[in-house]
């Protein structure tokens, strides 16, 4: 008998993933105003959105990937002196 060894979800196979409850319909309505926000500029905003995607859907690993990097952008880049 062949053993079948587990399978990971990829980055695309998440994304055919539908959400089922309404924090998930709701986490990844925030998550595409998020990315909107980011890349219109509004990374504050951007940010505050994706914190709540995570906190309504924390296992969703799209959504926390993509919190990590823009954390991440935010602390690379040069902050403005007032």
């Amino acid at each position: 008998a062949a053993t079948t060894e587990p399978t990971l979800t990829t980055p695309k196979d998440a994304k055919q993933r539908s959400p089922v409850t309404a924090a998930q319909r709701s986490a990844e309505a925030r998550f595409h105003l998020a990315q909107k926000a980011i890349a219109a500029g509004d990374v504050e905003g951007g940010l505050d959105l994706l914190f709540e995607s995570c906190r309504l859907d924390p296992g969703h690993l799209e959504y926390r990937q993509a919190l990590r990097e823009a954390v991440k952008n935010v602390q690379a880049s040069p902050r403005r002196r007032r």
